[in-house]
């Protein structure tokens, strides 16, 4: 098995990064951008004529300017693209792939763990689907999973270096999400703080850091943006990073109490590794492996306060709101793959058991959907049931990998990468021909005509 699956185990990354370069990009031509709300920040990117028109320039209700000004850019290179548009964020992808699987070694030092934490975050559901949704909490999120890695990496390294990069990717990230990356970053160094029993000043010095350089990287907009729009500029920009906590910033809005709702995102992001990821996190003895494992108390301090906070927004509960929680726990979810849920054939028989269950509320889950927005699901029956097909293809991989060839998958996960890779692949070209004629997102296929 070693010399038949040799290039996967000397090229790991490669393996990785070529499948990200593929799903997060098929198909090149004719590139579905299904989310209307592209639309928002587009237009701002397309009338973009010069780069004088930067820091001026409007931006989508005040969010940060980072993917209005990344659309310019890459517009310039390959303009009048529906691809061009996601460029930045299949780069983000892949920069999450390149720091999961970097930070998985550094912190295990375990080529099964690297590489199994590196595969489950590249195909799963969440990631592929933020990283071909050109919105702005993924290049956040992904910059936040850096400053995470650095900053870590400064505390058990002692090396500054590590801390003038994380705070230099927690200083790019609050371009797109400023007070998201900023309060973010804060719960995360007092969380390490902890953890790592500090001393005192240390916290205080490295969150007025991190103040001082998101202040001073978002300085330059903020004064353009008040210049050339004033007092609209300066409401906008407090409703966006603080109203919008409480509700939707839309004229009807309501404050939603769905407080659940983020956490069933989260059994949905991660499929198809939901049901291992169940078993693991609830297997007896899970809360001591935490207490003494201080890589799982990184990982959680990089999630866990992110998904309660925002689950008690009054905010409408969309999967990208939470990107930030995705890159951490799949880790984890990887992590636990590797050393509970494979070795053991216990462990495998629940998986058995509770698969059944999953897939059974994955499918009512979609048919709920279904009803929900019947008016969009009886104009493409095909969309509806490629869905479908993909979510229950997905888990059906996974079943396989996990149950059935638990010994291969544990030992070289990336040989199976074309599994997935085929199925998105499919997925993806069913959906770029019929986004072609489904009315509800043809503001997206406008943007260039506009």
């Amino acid at each position: 098995m070693i010399r038949g699956h040799s290039f996967y185990r000397k090229h790991p990354l490669i393996c990785f990064l070529i499948y990200g370069v593929l799903v997060f990009s098929w198909p090149f031509v004719c590139f579905p951008l299904t989310d209307g709300d592209i639309v928002n920040w587009a237009q701002y990117s397309v009338s973009i004529s010069s780069w004088s028109e930067l820091l001026s320039s409007q931006s989508d209700q005040a969010h940060g300017p980072l993917m209005v000004w990344t659309g310019a850019l890459f517009l310039k290179i390959l303009p009048d693209v529906d691809l061009t548009l996601n460029m930045f964020n299949m780069l983000m992808g892949l920069l999450g792939i390149g720091t999961c699987y970097f930070w998985s070694k550094s912190l295990w030092r375990d080529d099964r763990v690297t590489w199994m934490n590196t595969f489950v975050f590249a195909t799963s559901i969440a990631t592929v689907y933020l990283s071909r949704t050109p919105m702005y909490d993924w290049p956040a999120a992904i910059f936040y999973l850096m400053f995470a890695a650095f900053y870590e990496r400064y505390l058990s390294r002692c090396k500054p270096m590590y801390l003038a990069l994380a705070l230099m990717m927690i200083a790019l990230g609050s371009l797109s999400r400023f007070s998201i990356c900023l309060g973010l970053s804060g719960i995360y160094v007092l969380g390490l703080f902890w953890i790592y029993k500090r001393p005192f000043w240390t916290l205080i010095r490295d969150g007025a850091l991190i103040i001082l350089v998101i202040l001073g990287i978002n300085l330059p907009w903020l004064l353009g943006q008040i210049a050339y729009q004033g007092q609209d500029f300066i409401q906008a920009f407090l409703v966006d990073n603080l109203g919008r906590y409480i509700k939707s910033t839309r004229v009807d809005a309501v404050v939603r109490r769905d407080y659940y709702g983020f956490s069933l995102v989260v059994l949905v992001g991660i499929l198809p590794y939901t049901f291992s990821a169940l078993v693991g996190i609830f297997k007896r003895g899970i809360w001591a492996q935490i207490k003494e494992s201080e890589s799982y108390q990184v990982l959680l301090w990089g999630f866990l306060p992110c998904l309660l906070l925002f689950s008690f927004s009054g905010h409408t509960k969309l999967a990208r709101y939470i990107a930030y929680v995705f890159p951490f726990l799949l880790m984890w979810v990887g992590h636990l793959l590797v050393t509970v849920v494979l070795p053991s054939a216990e462990y495998r028989r629940r998986c058995q058991k509770i698969f059944g269950v999953v897939i059974s509320l994955v499918v009512m889950l979609l048919l709920y959907q279904w009803v929900l927005f019947s008016v969009e699901a009886q104009e493409s029956i095909l969309m509806v049931l490629s869905i479908f097909m993909l979510v229950l293809g997905v888990l059906g991989i996974a079943y396989w990998l996990i149950v059935k060839k638990s010994s291969e998958f544990r030992a070289c996960p990336q040989q199976y990468l074309w599994c997935f890779a085929v199925l998105y692949g499919v997925f993806f070209t069913i959906l770029a021909v019929v986004s072609e004629t489904t009315t509800f997102i043809s503001p997206v296929r406008g943007i260039f005509s506009s």
